[in-house]
């Protein structure tokens, strides 16, 4: 049932290969047929680079249906028509076939001896192209699982499914079948209300295959079998002809038409694997389908019949769609054809597995047929969706996804199989308490050995009277069998007042003695009312310099491992296994996701890459089996080689206030060096720049370049750009671009949304460059300006990386000549009392004064002055179900109760609470660190604001709440503010010219008169950033989305009322998404 392994090559047929299920052979050519038969034309796709971007997210009311298509359509039409003039102007030979309604490009034909040329323009102007690839596609009655699934429960409540539209993305449909409307056609007064065959370019969608068919009886069949939502409509959308074969284009016109017309849910049991893009979540159908979600619509993907470890198919691995693997009854396990995860690189997959194993239901000609596969369990979380929305039309993307991964049934399988579980809708529409944690599903963790991390667990007390939670952590294990080694900090239980939300801080400590993998398990909450719900937790280790793994794979396994080298000039990898029978094959990421290397021999009993100058600290490694007639154990050997070196190259140091620490470290070489210079720096915000001008209309502006910043590129880390404007019906678009000496190019980075459909006149972005720093001779952001006329904008932009700490000093500073024979010791001693909270530090080597480091060590110091109350460490051997304490290598510290605000930052904010008076509960907030606050009309927060050794008292009061804006009362200075969402201020809190305090206005809940407030400690000199700036008095807020304060009697006006409304709830919803996506991609170290 598994099927070979087909290494594409070519960098185009990675980015796009689509690979549907259902059949263990899988064939493809690489052309497909033209429109007039001609086979020496190619089929392509061509997309606006970050084709939809992050979109709106968390608020069904806010759908792309409900503030209209117009918007959209007129933003994609513009961008088309501008799009095919440029490409008509080079290539004017291009036959267009098909213009998408909402996505901005279109399907066309050129020559097969003109499409390189054409691809190479395409990137070179920051069009998505895609070549089309020819692709195959991916069973009991339905209703005889309903009880398992709890759909009768809903059916009992007299909910089927009434008024929901599902667009099923497959063969098409029979709409002529006894069980799905018996018609004789289309239309409005049929089960199928539309539809469009995209294979045959015409309006008749029928299924000539029986796939889809089969998957639209499973969703809502109404007569002999039953669906689980036997009163949905249906959009049929073929995009498969009737041997099963699919191609990409098509795929995508027919979500973009599904979109366009109405679809509440969209149901695609297609997908594939592709080794060279692997399952990250970012090939092209993966970024559509995620897209989509952001839209407000809900789109359930079949994992796919690949069976092995790691092998989610795209576009299941999209971030946000719903995953669903197969459940075989007969056995109470998941189907052995199923699909595991995880997913690249280190996320939490599948979503939650239903019933896949002869499935009965509708087939062409008034038929019925047993079937299996990912592509029967699919429908089935479908139609499970359709009678939630039907009973709460406001439950959004997220809310759905959540409940029902949370909610699901622990059938005993591992992590990576089951997901969350076997879906249970009805305990998913019982259990009235919702949890998220990390501000999504699951808790995601790259981690480093002998590290602490920490995030927070949201819960929100639906029920109609209070609710005790208790927590436990069962073993983390990895998908080899290994056991995470660890600690968990957390409360035993708490209780929840009715409609009471909360936030949990969980904290974890990472045990030096893990071996490296990617782990899962699941955080339980033991409720009071009976109810059990489980949250995901994922945590990879990485191997830290060199080293070796040892384990065991089956045949179609994908293993990945992280590896991290901080001194190396190349890395060599060397995989050996016993039987020359058995087929291995190695591949080597970047910390990004892109295949660098790769090596795939053939009788062989070993495997090996040497790649020279990594780019990166971390690299991931993938280990493939091709073919295996039974377990194969297998070596990793893993070697970091470079000239210097400096160990121990990872450490870690508390430190109390009033102590000095000394840390060792020796230098040795395998060469000859001169004028080295040692530096330890610290990880640190360095240069905050502000720009304003105005863009003309339809062009593009490079608006900043680090040649004239003020910041070291070979220092930094990070950057991190904010842009504003006042009219977002101009729509402007940010992104990050790199100068290789004759021309800017683009980078991997941007931010792009539709601003004249989310009403907002924002775009933000945050960047790790180091890879950047390298390769580029300088680095630039890029303005582009998509409206009508032009816009004045300002562009803020931070800087951060390793720069000169007064609170540490290393000995030696200087090395005149190394040799090969020669240690040197290197002392460098930290002092407590210049240290808050937790701070990254990099001791570095340099060959002269401005070259980049050849050799450099981590380390991580934390405060330990400031300790919250907590009970006693229980050993894992001690743990039990009583306790709260999970089994085998983990342990779990009890916590007496939750923080008063909640992290921004999970790996290194620390907000620690204590009481003060009854109604007061103060927190401390340190430099550098960020606490989001929800507050009541009238309610006043104390905080405690470290400046260097100094702690000062505050008290912020939220004196006013309108719809879009709030007043804010800082008593201490004293000063008044009124904030629109989305705004933010900086106050100079003790007069001394420095900003102290950075204060977000993210959201307002008018009907609940509260508002969401973040709150930062920052040091800024009030002179270095308010010169940039056109002005800082007396100013209408509602001209920027930003403002300088210092404190002084000054007064702002009321800003009117107007298009801000809609900003409201998406502003920080859109904010949110922006930094997940960046982060979950990409690694700080």
């Amino acid at each position: 049932m598994r099927g070979r392994f087909e290494l594409i090559a070519t960098t185009v047929i990675c980015l796009i290969m689509v690979i549907v299920f259902s059949f263990p052979a899988i064939s493809f050519s690489k052309y497909s047929k033209s429109v007039d038969g001609s086979a020496d034309l190619v089929r392509f796709v061509v997309l606006k680079k970050e084709s939809l971007g992050p979109f709106i997210k968390g608020d069904h009311d806010k759908t792309v249906r409900s503030i209209g298509l117009a918007a959209l359509k007129k933003k994609s039409k513009a961008i088309k028509e501008k799009i095919k003039s440029e490409i008509k102007e080079e290539f004017p030979e291009i036959r267009i076939d098909h213009e998408f309604s909402l996505f901005p490009g279109f399907i066309g034909e050129v020559a097969k001896d003109r499409f390189e040329s054409l691809k190479k323009y395409a990137e070179k102007n920051e069009f998505l192209i895609a070549e089309n690839v020819k692709l195959r596609i991916l069973s009991r009655t339905p209703s005889e699982f309903s009880d398992m699934i709890g759909a009768n429960f809903l059916w009992n409540k007299n909910l089927t499914g009434k008024n929901i539209t599902v667009a099923l993305i497959d063969t098409g449909i029979d709409y002529t079948h006894p069980d799905l409307g018996n018609c004789s056609s289309i239309g409005a007064e049929c089960r199928v209300i539309d539809g469009y065959d995209f294979v045959n370019d015409d309006s008749d969608p029928m299924d000539d295959n029986g796939h889809g068919t089969h998957c639209a009886g499973i969703i809502g069949a109404n007569g002999t079998v039953k669906g689980v939502a036997p009163s949905v409509e249906f959009l049929a959308v073929k995009v498969c002809n009737e041997s099963g074969s699919c191609h990409l284009v098509d795929i995508i016109a027919g979500l973009d038409w599904s979109v366009s017309h109405g679809a509440d849910i969209i149901s695609m049991s297609i997908g594939g694997f592709d080794f060279c893009k692997g399952n990250d979540g970012y090939s092209l159908l993966s970024k559509i389908t995620n897209d989509i979600v952001q839209l407000g619509i809900p789109v359930i993907v079949a994992a796919g019949n690949d069976a092995g470890i790691g092998r989610i198919g795209s576009p299941g691995d999209a971030f946000d769609v719903i995953t669903v693997g197969a459940y075989d009854d007969s056995f109470n396990d998941v189907a052995d054809f199923s699909s595991r995860g995880p997913s690249m690189f280190g996320r939490f997959d599948p979503d939650l597995i239903a019933p896949g194993v002869n499935i009965n239901s509708t087939f062409p000609n008034s038929a019925y047929e047993l079937m299996d596969g990912t592509s029967m369990a699919t429908p089935f979380v479908t139609g499970c969706v359709a009678l939630m929305l039907e009973m709460n039309s406001s439950m959004d993307v997220d809310e759905i996804r959540a409940r029902l991964i949370h909610n699901a049934e622990d059938i005993g399988a591992a992590w990576f199989e089951q997901g969350g579980g076997l879906i249970n809708v009805s305990k998913s529409v019982e259990n009235k308490l919702y949890s998220e944690i990390d501000d999504d599903v699951a808790w995601e963790l790259n981690v480093l050995p002998g590290m602490n991390y920490s995030t927070n667990l949201l819960l929100r007390n639906g029920f109609n009277e209070s609710l005790n939670v208790s927590f436990l952590i069962g073993n983390l294990t990895s998908a080899e069998g290994s056991i995470f080694q660890g600690q968990f900090e957390l409360p035993s239980s708490i209780t929840l007042n009715s409609s009471e939300e909360r936030e949990v801080e969980i904290k974890v400590s990472v045990f030096d003695s893990n071996v490296p993998g990617t782990y899962g398990g699941y955080l339980i909450l033991n409720q009071s009312n009976g109810f059990v719900q489980r949250i995901p937790v994922v945590i990879t280790i990485p191997l830290v310099g060199n080293g070796k793994i040892s384990s065991r794979g089956y045949v179609e396994d994908f293993l990945l491992y992280r590896i991290i080298g901080l001194n190396a000039t190349s890395v060599e990898l060397l995989l050996n296994w016993s039987s020359p029978s058995d087929d291995l094959d190695l591949l080597l990421y970047s910390s990004d996701g892109v295949l660098i290397a790769e090596s795939s021999k053939a009788n062989t009993t070993n495997e090996t890459i040497v790649f020279e100058n990594p780019r990166f600290f971390s690299y991931w490694v993938g280990i493939y089996f091709f073919n295996a007639s039974s377990p194969v154990d297998f070596d990793l050997s893993v070697s970091f080689r470079g000239n210097l070196s400096i160990e121990p190259n990872l450490v870690k140091i508390n430190i109390k206030d009033n102590e000095t620490k000394n840390v060792s470290f020796t230098l040795k070489s395998s060469g000859t060096f001169e004028n080295l210079t040692i530096n330890i720096n610290a990880l640190r915000e360095n240069t905050y720049e502000f720009v304003n001008g105005t863009i003309r209309s339809n062009e593009s502006l490079l608006a900043w370049r680090s040649s004239n910043s003020s910041a070291e590129l070979n220092r930094t880390q990070w950057i991190e750009a904010t842009l504003v404007w006042t009219n977002f019906s101009n729509d402007l678009d940010l992104e990050i671009v790199c100068s290789n000496g004759s021309d800017w190019v683009s980078t991997d980075y941007s931010s792009i949304h539709f601003n004249p459909l989310n009403m907002l006149s924002f775009e933000s972005i945050w960047v790790p460059i180091r890879y950047y720093a390298k390769e580029c001779e300088e680095l630039g952001i890029n303005i582009i300006n998509n409206g009508d006329t032009d816009e004045s904008f300002e562009l803020n932009v931070t800087t951060g990386g390793f720069f000169d700490d007064a609170g540490v000093k290393v000995t030696p500073e200087f090395v005149q000549t190394l040799f090969p024979s020669d240690v040197i010791n290197i002392s460098v001693v930290f002092n407590g009392s210049e240290i808050d909270g937790e701070e990254e530090y990099l001791l570095a080597v340099f060959e002269g004064k401005n070259e980049l480091s050849h050799a450099v060590v981590k380390v991580h110091v934390e405060s330990v002055q400031n300790i919250s109350n907590q009970t006693n460490v229980t050993d894992s051997s001690d743990n039990d179900s009583g306790s709260g304490g999970g089994g085998g290598g983990s342990s779990i510290r009890k916590s007496t109760g939750s923080k008063s605000g909640a992290e921004l930052n999970n790996e290194s904010s620390k907000i620690v609470a204590e009481k003060l008076k009854s109604s007061e509960t103060v927190s401390s907030l340190s430099y550098g660190k960020q606490l989001r606050k929800r507050m009541k009309e009238k309610e006043e927060f104390v905080f405690q604001l470290d400046v260097g050794k100094k702690k000062e008292m505050h008290k912020i009061l939220v004196s006013r709440i309108e719809k879009t804006r709030a007043t804010i009362i800082i008593h201490s200075v004293p000063i008044t503010v009124t904030l629109n969402v989305g705004q933010f201020m900086k106050f100079d809190l003790n007069k001394d010219g420095f900003y102290d305090l950075f204060v977000w206005l993210n959201n307002i809940y008018y009907e609940n008169k509260e508002v969401e407030l973040s709150l930062k400690n920052i040091h800024e000199p009030v002179s270095k950033v308010s010169k940039h700036k056109k002005s800082t008095k007396k100013e209408p807020l509602h001209s920027v989305s930003g403002m300088l304060v210092a404190p002084s009697s000054i007064e702002h006006k009321e800003s009117p009322k107007g298009s801000f409304y809609l900003a409201v709830l998406l502003f920080g919803a859109i904010i949110i998404l922006t930094v997940y996506l960046l982060r979950k991609r990409y690694t700080k170290f």
